[in-house]
This record gives structure tokens, sequence and C-alpha cells, in this order.
């Protein structure tokens, strides 16, 4: 179950990062992107350090 959910969470950093082209130059970690959630909310990465 543990894996599903990093599968999940993995797949939304792909799709929001390839909506952030730019911002990936200046990002200094993963931490700094924001993710939509199954519920259409946006998520930062932050909340899961």
């Amino acid at each position: 179950m543990r894996f599903l959910g990093s599968a999940v969470v993995f797949s939304l950093v792909l799709q929001t990062v390839s909506g952030q082209l730019e911002d990936w130059q200046t990002a200094k970690s993963i931490y700094d992107f924001t993710v939509t959630d199954i519920e259409g909310s946006e998520v930062s990465l932050d909340k899961y350090r």
C-alpha cells in the first residue's frame, strides 16, 4: 500500500514539474514545488518533508 501511495505522489510530481519548466531551474529542492491533489487542491511538497 505504501508503494502505491509513493507511485501516486511520484506521478503527480512528474505532471506538475512538466508544467513548471521555468521553475525547475531556480528550485533548490523538490520541496519548492506544488502539486494538484486528486481533489483539485494545490498542495506544497514541503508538507511531506
